[in-house]
């Protein structure tokens, strides 16, 4: 989840394909 598309975080385009990952 360190990941950047866009320039936007992962954590909030990957959370709108599937549920966020423990520690999210």
């Amino acid at each position: 989840m360190g990941r950047r598309e866009g320039g936007v975080s992962s954590m909030s385009t990957i959370t709108q394909n599937h549920p966020p990952a423990p520690g999210v």
